[in-house]
């Protein structure tokens, strides 16, 4: 992920239903940016992850086993 300039990020995991099973906002630089998050709680199955800023949104399905 990508920001042009120093902003608050929120990530996102959403099961198939829509429902968000975990939240995440950060001040972050500008800059690349690489971010983890711990999935270890999640029970397997098909989830969407989505992170934003005020310029940006990037969602990606994930599947964990």
């Amino acid at each position: 992920f990508e920001q042009k300039r120093k902003d608050v990020t929120e990530i996102s995991i959403m099961d198939m239903r829509g429902v968000i099973v975990k939240r995440n906002s950060q001040s972050l630089a500008a800059g690349k940016i690489n971010l983890t998050t711990d999935i270890s709680a999640l029970p397997a199955g098909s989830y969407l992850l989505s992170v934003r800023n005020s310029e940006n949104i990037l969602s990606r399905k994930f599947i964990k086993q």
